[in-house]
Order: C-alpha cells, then structure tokens, then sequence
C-alpha cells in the first residue's frame, strides 16, 4: 500500500505592530492540518471512512527522535473523500517551542491488516510566516520581542524576565508593586476600584461625595468578589451585593448576584448553590460534613428564605423553606408565597402562605394552611386543606380532608374522602367512607360503603354497596343496622325525603317510603312500604305491598298476600287482602271497561261489534252487571251463562250466527267446550274450530271446499284417534297441540296455498307426515323477532371449542346461492348445505337442517379466533415497526457521524 501525504500549515497567533499593543482572542494551540491519502498499484485516491493517528517527533527517521507534546491522537472514523481529510490535531502548548518538530502519521483502513501502519517518512512541519517573524519580535528590532524560553521583551531584544520592559510605563494612577495591582481614580465620580490577588479579585465602590487617594480603601464598599473554589481549581465563586453575603470555605460555584443586608446577608453553604438577589436567603446546610453534600441549590430572591437539600428551588417570597437535610434527598421547589414549606423530595408549591408538603413529588398549587403529608398528591388551593395519602387530590375549598389512596376532593368544606379512590365532588360536610364511593355535592351526605354513590341532596346516608341516592334529604340506602354492608346491596332512592331502599330495592322519589325487600319498589307518593319480595307500590298514600310479588296502589291499600293486586280509592277505610293471588279493586263510582260512565255498577264493559259479527242478538252491546244463577241474560245480547253458582264457570257464546262468519262458545268447565262446530264445516266462509277440554273426537276435519280455515284440537291428554287435514281449498291451517304428548298420526292432503303448522311433540314418526318438530312450516315465518331458548340452566355437557379449528373449518365450508323449490328461481338465497355443515362440526339432531343456535355459535367461535389472529398479527407488526425505527435511528447516527466528519459517499 502506498500512502502520499501533501499540504501542512500551522497556524500562528497574530500581534498587531503600533503604538499599542492589543491583545487578540487566544487562538490555542490546536492546529487544522489537510491532507492526502493515495494507496494501491497505481496509486489512487482513497475514498473511504479510515482510522488515523499522528504523533509528533524531533527527527524525521522512524526509527529516530523522541516523541513530543500530547501524542498520540488518534481518530477513528475519518471521513476521506477523493483522497482529501481534514483534522484538528492539538498536541499542548510545549510542544511547539520553535524547534524543529515531524508529523509521523498511521493508517488503518477497512481491509488492512488489524492494526495501524505508519507512512514514512515522517512529515516536516514548517512555519508559517508570521509565526516566524514572531520569534523575532514585532514591529522594528526592540519593540516587541519574545525568546525562546517565553520571555518578553519591550524596548529589549533579549528580556530576561518574563516581562522586561525598557522605558516607561505609563499609568494614570500609578501601579504598585507586590502582589496586588491598584487601579483607582482619586477623583470624585470615578469611584470604581479593582483587587487582584493570588486567590480573589474584589471590585469596590466609592462613596461618590468623597476623593480616595489610592494608597488607602477607607470611604470605600466591596460591591464584587471573586474568589477562587475550593476542590475545583478551575472553580469560581462570585459574591455580589451586601459585602455581608459570604460563601462558605471550600465550596465551588456558587453565585451571589446581588442583595443582602448588614444584618442579614445571604448565605451559601454548599458547591454550585445560586442566589439571585434579595436579603437574608440560605443556600445549603451549614451542618452538612462536606461542601458538596446538598449542592445545586437555587433561590432567585425575597427574604429569609432558606433551601437545605440537593436541587431546591425557591423562586422568591417571604420566609419560605425547604427542610430536609437527608442525603438524596431534595430537589423541592416553592415558586413564592410566604413561609410555605415543602419537605418532600420532588414537592412543589406554587405560592400562597403557610402551606406545607412533606410528601415526596406533591403539589401545592397556592392557598392558605393546606397540607400534604403523602406522596404524589395534589392540592390546587383554598385553606386549611389536607391530603394525607398518597395520589390524593384536593381542588379547593376549606377544610377538607383525603385520607385515602387516590381519593378527590373537587372542592367545597368540610368535605372528607376516607377510602381509596372515593369522589367529593364538592358541598359541605359530605362523607365518602368506602371504597371507589361518590359524593357529587350536597350537604351532610355519607356514602359509606364501597362503590356507592350520592348526586345530591341533603343528609342522604349509603350504607351497602353499590346503593345510589340520587337527591332529595334524609334518604337512606341500604341498612346499617345489620352491621354489614353487604346484605342490602344495589338499593336506589332517587330523591325525595325520609324514604328507604334494601337490597336491589328503588324509591323514585315521595316522603317516608319504604322498599326493603329484594327488587321491591315504590314509585313515590307518602309513607307507602312495599315489603314483600318484587312488590310494588307505584304511588299515593299509606299503601303496603308485603306479599311477594304484591302490588298496591291508592288509598290505604294493602297487598299483604303473595301475588296479589290491591287499589283503593279514597272513599273510606283501605282493603286488605285475604288470600294469595287476589285482584282486588274497591271504586265506589264503579269500574269500567270501554267507558269513562260505568252507570253506577260494579263493573261496566261496553263495546261497539259491527252489526255483521253480531254474536247472535239484535244489540251490539254487552254488559255485564249482579248476573244471578241460572238466570241467562236477554238473548239480544247474545250471552248464554250455564252455571249453578254465583260466578259462572262455563257457557256457550254465539253457537248459531250468520254464515259468512261462524262464531262458536268458548268452556272452561270439565266437559267440552267450542268455538265454532264440533266437526268439519263446507262453504266458503272462514271457519275456526277449537276444542278444549278433554274430549278429542271434534274439529279433527276441514271441509275440502274451505276457502279460508283454520282447525286443529287442544288436549290435555294424548289424541285417541288420528287428526285429518284435508284441506284442499285456497289457504288453509291445521295444527295440533299436546299439552301430555301426541301418539296419534296426522293425515291429510294439501290443496292450493296450504300451511301445515304442527304445534306439540311426540308426534309419531312412522305414520305422520309432519317431522318430529315442535312447530314445522313450510314456507317463510314472518316475526318482528324471535328469541331461542339459550339458558344455561336448560343445558349440560359443555365442551370448550377452538377458535382456530372453527375459522379453518369455516374457511373450508363451501358457500353458495340457491333458492327452495318451493320458492322458484327468483327467491334468492344463499348458505351452505346442510350436509356439508353436519359433516364440518356435527352439530344438530338432523343433516338436512342447520339450528340458528348452532350457526351463530359457529360463526361467533370464528370471529373469536379471527379476532386472536388479528391480534397476533398487531404485535408482529408492532415489533416489526420498533425494529424499523431502531434502524432508522441508527442511520440517523450514521449519517451524523458522516456529516461531522465532511461528509461521505
């Protein structure tokens, strides 16, 4: 390898020659030095990042001479472009002492050898020429000359001291020997002084109506003092202002703008400690063992402040302090105010007066005697606050207290915040005593156990967890006098006064009510219990609801047995009930149904038929008033009541009508009843046949004429003999319905438009032509929505499943557009085949059918484990995305180590 190193300058100082001399900036004893690099056979520019390093030697052999100055340098990474580097290269001030000096300079570039190769021979450094003509003086022979051994002469070719001057110097006071230099002006208005001395320099102020001569400093006041520090010889401390402020010996940079007074002057104990103005301020603690124990410490200015611990700032104001002499400790700052105190590491106060933070990294924002006595709380402001856990949070306000972990006081007095993470919006005197409990405002109110909440309102108490008050006074959620908060959970009072809720109980609103059983509840009204289990009092006065699932409404009502309805008008003395299950209604002006007149009965029904559907009379109106036994009513009204006994237990109603619509009876009693004809009917009328009861030997045939009809038979035993449905008519319906079970078979032909619908189970699956379902319909089954059984008390035998597997098995599954035959082409459908879909996942009873319930469970398994795949795929993006950025980074690095250098290829 062949390596050619051109072009060397040394860069000299420059004096300019005249009648006075000036001094320049000093230049240093760095030198830039250019060179070129070629290597190879032919030679050729070297164009790459490569190692150098350069010694100075007295003697251009390398195998001669010794080394000279601070070398060797060496650079690492180099930039050389077409052959051409640049570097800066130092090598002390007594190296260069006009004797003959050589470069020696070693390269290593990628693909050398491991270690360094040196170019020989070595490189002279020549002068240039001012640095030549600066060995011999500037100016004409004699006036300014400096020697070898770094004396200088003026007036003097040959000084022998390292100043030697040969004339005379002119000063406009005079200059006096020894170590101190005395520049003064002994005129009146002059009054600036300068102390130079081997450890300090001061600047004095004379009394500007008074002359000083310089041979004395009486009349004269120390305005700045410098002095050098006490570990760091390089160090400097600065002591302006009040010739009192003083900084303890032995300490390094410390900095007294200005201030102070005769009687109370600023201090700093400790290295680096800052005060800016202002009088009586403390920097450091005068007890620590060393100067740089509690160091850094700031106060801009104001009076009597006092900064102990590492890093403190206090910014300003009156007697303000930061007191902790612990090692590690500090870095508090207090912007103002007046004797504030933050004795936490990382605490802060804004301003105020009298606050006071011994937690580390809290915030006191201003106000007046607020407190903090644990870590990362806040107080914005108001009196007399105090936050005394940690990540507790006070807005404002007077006097409140958060004394749990995490717990707000958004403002407000006297408000209290005692477990962790619980709200006081604001108010006064409110209490949040459980765990994530809310207070939003109000006064006096207690949520007392944990996640409760309280809107509003005035003395409203939560004493069970997850109770809501939402306003009013004197509510209560929940009950205290079982001692434990858990018993009466998720009671609600939304307002009201006096009122009380149990567990899972509501009381909208009103005065003096009362909900304290499961999920009971009162809409509002006054001094109404609702007491049983689900009961109900929706409002008014005095009602009870103490049966399960009761309900009372009105006047003195009460619902005292399960299951029962009790209203009471305001007429006289309530009613009560006597037995379960009752609908009890007393109405002094009667009730009505289809009217708002009941004509003075009991119980008035009235409603207007066309005359078309009259039910078998001329009227068209029925009403029902003190029907007594066996006594019909006119048979204008078409009611017929067979009964024995007061309330009638069965009858027939309409059994003859006009044809175009057949209305038949109803029979709730044991022997038969009907609702239309007890067999098949022929005409073109819409017919409807029922049978109830026990008997099955009616309404099992439909005419095959029948334009419209509907038949079918309601047991409560199995069927004894086979349904026919031989509907060949336009539209017609047939079902059966089992309340026991069906072993009868269905027979029967469909005509134009017919739907089967099959209703019960147990049909029999050898001679029936319905499959064994609960319900089948051939055809669409239009609803506004339809809910499946999926009850997990109604299941067994679960089995957990795999996402993956599912989404394979999906992705699998053949998808395609069809339509029924029964539909024709232009009903468009789409799915997979039923077998393809028992034959994936073998769900269901039947191949030729897919349950809703299983292609939702199929298809939400899927979406679970496209979900996790999607997931999976997030973080592998985002790993890919930190390694791009972390590469990104580092060619930044590179780049700037390239542009440093001069650049790059």
């Amino acid at each position: 390898m062949r390596h050619t190193v051109c072009s060397s300058s040394l860069v000299a100082f420059a004096i300019a020659v005249g009648g006075q001399v000036t001094f320049a900036a000093d230049a240093g004893t760095a030198f830039t030095y250019q060179g070129y690099l070629e290597r190879g056979s032919p030679p050729a520019p070297v164009d790459d990042i490569c190692a150098l390093r350069f010694s100075l030697w007295d003697a251009a052999s390398l195998s001669e001479g010794s080394q000279v100055g601070t070398s060797p340098q060496e650079f690492d990474a180099v930039s050389i472009e077409r052959g051409l580097f640049t570097v800066t290269i130092d090598f002390g001030g007594d190296a260069m002492n006009g004797m003959a000096r050589w470069l020696m300079i070693e390269v290593m570039c990628p693909g050398d050898p491991p270690f360094f190769q040196s170019l020989d021979p070595r490189v002279a450094l020549t002068p240039a020429p001012y640095a030549l003509r600066a060995t011999e003086g500037v100016g004409p022979p004699g006036v300014l000359s400096v020697t070898p051994e770094g004396n200088v002469g003026i007036g003097t070719q040959s000084p022998a001291q390292k100043l030697d001057v040969v004339g005379v110097i002119h000063s406009s006071d005079g200059i006096s020997t020894g170590n101190t230099i005395t520049v003064c002006s002994p005129t009146a208005g002059s009054p600036q002084r300068w102390i130079s001395s081997d450890d300090f320099m001061e600047f004095y102020v004379d009394d500007p109506n008074t002359a000083t001569p310089c041979s004395t400093l009486a009349g004269a006041d120390r305005a700045l003092h410098l002095e050098k520090g006490g570990a760091d010889p390089a160090s400097v401390n600065l002591i302006g202002g009040n010739v009192s402020n003083t900084v303890r010996g032995g300490v390094d940079g410390a900095t007294i703008s200005g201030g102070g007074r005769t009687l109370a002057p600023n201090m700093i104990h400790n290295d680096y400690g800052t005060i800016g103005g202002g009088y009586g301020n403390e920097a450091g603690n005068p007890a620590s063992v060393s100067p740089s124990q509690y160091t850094n410490i700031t106060i801009g200015g104001g009076f009597g402040n006092i900064a102990r611990a590492y890093g403190d700032v206090i910014s300003g104001g009156w007697r303000n302090a930061t007191n902790i002499p612990t090692p590690g400790a500090g870095h508090c700052t207090i912007a103002g105010g007046i004797e504030n105190t933050a004795d936490g590491t990382g605490s802060s106060i804004g301003g105020g007066q009298i606050n006071k933070v011994t937690g580390n990294s809290s915030t006191i924002a201003g106000g007046v005697y607020n407190a903090i006595t644990a870590d990362n709380a806040t107080v914005s402001g108001g009196e007399s606050n105090k936050a005394s856990k940690p990540h507790a949070s006070i807005g404002g306000g007077f006097g409140n207290i958060a004394d749990a972990d995490g717990a707000t006081i958004g403002g407000g007095e006297l408000n209290n915040v005692r477990d962790g993470h619980g709200t006081v919006g604001g108010g006064s005197g409110n209490v949040s005593d459980g765990h994530a409990a809310t207070v939003a405002g109000g006064d006096g109110n207690m949520a007392e156990a944990d996640f409760t909440a309280i809107a509003g309102g005035a003395a409203n108490t939560v004493t069970d967890v997850y109770g809501v008050i939402g306003g009013g006074q004197g509510n209560q959620a929940g009950d205290p006098a079982d001692g434990d908060p858990t018993l009466q959970p998720y009671a609600t009072v939304s307002g009201g006064s006096g009122n009380i809720a149990g567990w899972a109980a509501t009381v909208a609103g009103g005065e003096s009510n009362t909900a304290n059983a499961y999920t009971a509840a009162v809409g509002g009204g006054f001094q109404n219990t609702a007491s049983g289990v689900h009961a109900t009092v929706p409002g008014g006065a005095l009602n009870t609801a103490s049966g399960d699932l009761s309900f009372a409404a009105g006047h003195e009502a009460a619902a005292i047995h399960d299951g029962t309805f009790v209203w009471s008008d305001y007429s006289g003395p309530g009613i009560s009930s006597t037995a379960a299950n009752q609908f009890l209604i007393r109405a002094a002006g009667g009730v009505g149904i289809g009217t708002n007149n009941p004509s003075n009965a009991t119980l008035h029904v009235d409603r207007v038929f066309p005359t078309t559907w009259n039910t078998g009379g001329a009227a068209a109106r029925i009403t029902f008033s003190d029907l007594q036994p066996d006594q019909p009513t006119a048979a204008s009204y078409g009611l017929d009541v067979l009964s024995t006994t007061r309330v009638n237990k069965g009858g027939q109603i309409g059994v003859s009508g006009v044809t175009s619509f057949n209305y038949g009876g109803v029979q709730n009693g044991i022997a038969t009843g009907r609702l239309g004809q007890s067999s098949g009917f022929s005409g073109n009328g819409a017919m409807i046949g029922v049978l109830g009861g026990s008997s099955v030997t009616a309404l099992r045939n439909i005419g095959a004429s029948t334009s419209f009809g509907v038949g079918g038979h309601f047991s409560a035993a199995p069927p004894s003999a086979p349904l026919s449905l031989d509907g060949t008519g336009a539209y017609y319906v047939g079902g059966v319905y089992a309340t026991v079970g069906g072993t009868q078979p269905i027979n029967g032909s469909a005509g134009t438009g017919v739907v089967a619908a099959v209703i019960g189970r147990d049909l029999n699956p050898v001679t029936s032509t319905v499959p064994h379902y609960a319900g089948y319909f051939e055809g669409n089954v239009h609803a506004t929505g339809l809910i499946t059984n999926s009850d997990r008390s109604a299941k067994q035998n679960f089995k957990s499943v795999d996402p993956y597997e599912i989404l394979a098995r999906v992705a699998q599954l053949e998808i395609t557009q069809w339509n029924f035959k029964h539909d024709g082409p232009e009903v468009d459908h789409m799915g997979p085949m039923a077998q393809d879909f028992h034959a994936a996942f073998g769900l269901g009873s039947t191949e030729k059918g897919i349950a809703t319930v299983d292609a939702d469970g199929v298809a939400l398994a899927a979406i679970q484990g496209l979900h996790d795949l999607v997931e999976e795929k997030d973080c592998r993006i985002g790993e890919l995305e930190d390694q791009n950025r972390q590469l990104e980074a580092r060619l930044s690095a590179i780049e700037r180590i390239l542009s440093a250098n001069g650049g790059g290829k």
